[in-house]
């Protein structure tokens, strides 16, 4: 009997079925998130009760999209984005943590769930951030967001070769400059730090937070009149200017409802593109007459316009809305302190300094408004108020001291003045009263 044929044919199909089915496992594990019976994740809601009705809308628009097409990363990574740009941490991470699953190779989302993730659980932001400079290590405001994460986990030898890389894709960088000052200061090199903070204080980015770390460098060198310099300095300068990040200012282009419009409106007055600000502000106005905010914002700038009774009306109708807001009492004090009504304005700042116990400029105001109205005693305590919660308040030590001279109290009087010229060295009524008292006149 021959049973070659037999054999041939058996042998045939095991090996096509061995074939077929080596073919069915590489393709399932390769395509294995493409199929269709795959679990799929929901995308995440927010109670809409609570919300913004436009955040809201646009939230719902995205999920929409998310559901047309699950399995893919840009819908994800946009839902993603729209709950970071409104705060909703939670919702955001669960969409981003998709994306990162969905394209393993856009830096964006490893980023973008490093943010969320910074003011929670550094070390895991870390791991993020450093994800992201692998897959796109030309972008500076990523290397500078691991270098700024790593400095603070005290990570100092991580931290400076991010800083160093950083300036050199992109030279002169101040927030560069500024972290390695601030490393410097921590390795106890008070003299790089000191070069490197000088060059941070040129820019605007960073002017503010340069001089208040050269103030702790110089106390910590036993400096403490160029200590109280920087201080002085530091805390008349306006807060440190944004620094652009491309990923953050995408997420910021989302934002949705009346405070985002508000803020934008804010901003293009900021950028002296008056006439489009003040048009938002309108709109605002109109589609929302019941929110404080925008007639807090309406009165600032009528204040600006020297328009003190357009602005006066704008805030008693915020006061209305919000009569526990230190911003609007505070700012009607300053609009009726313009127009003389110095009883109204000092009972409005006295307000917000009940609101806010520690308002120093709300009890330097008050000084002025009792002093205005001749009741010295009132405002010798106003002013020791301000004093007392901001310690280094030129200002403030030079009103109190000329207030004390007038008194007759002259021992308290040079020691607020010589401490006004201490901490602003160019005040030139507080030298002209200390050269008056010293000299006997």
């Amino acid at each position: 009997m021959i049973l070659w044929p037999h054999f041939c044919s058996s042998l045939h199909r095991r090996r096509y079925f061995a074939i077929w089915l080596l073919a069915f496992l590489v393709t399932a594990g390769a395509g294995w998130r493409f199929w269709p019976w795959r679990k799929t994740v929901e995308p995440p809601t927010i109670d809409q009760a609570d919300a913004d009705p436009e955040v809201a809308e646009a939230i719902e628009a995205a999920r929409i999209e998310v559901r047309q097409s699950p399995r893919s990363a840009a819908p994800w990574g946009k839902l993603g984005q729209l709950f970071v740009a409104h705060n909703y941490d939670d919702q955001a991470i669960i969409c981003i943590s998709q994306a990162e699953d969905l394209d393993t190779k856009e830096a964006r989302w490893p980023y973008l769930h490093g943010l969320t993730l910074l003011f929670s659980d550094n070390e895991s932001a870390i791991i993020k951030f450093q994800r992201a400079v692998q897959l796109q290590g030309n972008a500076p405001a990523m290397r500078l967001r691991l270098a700024e994460a790593l400095l603070s986990q005290a990570r100092l030898d991580e931290a400076e070769e991010q800083f160093q890389r950083l300036l050199a894709l992109e030279p002169g960088n101040p927030r560069g400059y500024l972290g390695l000052g601030r490393l410097a200061y921590l390795r106890g090199d008070p003299q790089t730090s000191r070069e490197f903070l000088r060059q941070a204080a040129a820019s605007p980015l960073t002017k503010k937070a340069s001089h208040t770390l050269l103030a702790e460098v110089a106390q910590r060198s036993n400096d403490p009149a160029e200590a109280a310099r920087e201080r002085r300095l530091a805390s008349e300068l306006p807060n440190d200017q944004d620094w652009y990040d491309p990923v953050v200012d995408e997420v910021e282009q989302m934002r949705a409802g009346k405070q985002a419009r508000l803020d934008y409106a804010l901003k293009q007055l900021g950028q002296n593109n008056s006439t489009e600000g003040r048009r938002l502000l309108r709109k605002l106005m109109a589609d929302y007459p019941d929110w404080a905010a925008v007639w807090l914002s309406q009165g600032r700038i009528l204040l600006e316009d020297q328009d003190y009774l357009a602005a006066e009306d704008a805030l008693r109708r915020a006061l209305k809305l919000a009569p526990d807001s230190v911003e609007v009492n505070f700012d009607l004090g300053l609009v009726l302190f313009q127009q003389e009504d110095y009883s109204a304005a000092g009972a409005f700042f006295q307000e917000a300094t009940r609101l806010k116990p520690d308002y120093a400029l709300a009890y330097y105001n008050v000084g002025h408004c009792r002093k205005r109205q001749g009741n010295s005693s009132a405002a010798l305590d106003a002013f020791r108020e301000a004093v007392r919660c901001k310690p280094n308040y030129a200002a403030a030590h030079t009103n109190l001291g000329g207030l004390l001279a007038d008194q007759g109290d002259r021992p308290q009087a040079l020691k607020h003045l010589h401490l006004a010229v201490e901490l602003n060295p160019d005040d030139a009524m507080a030298k002209k009263l200390v050269a008056q008292l010293e000299s006997g006149k």
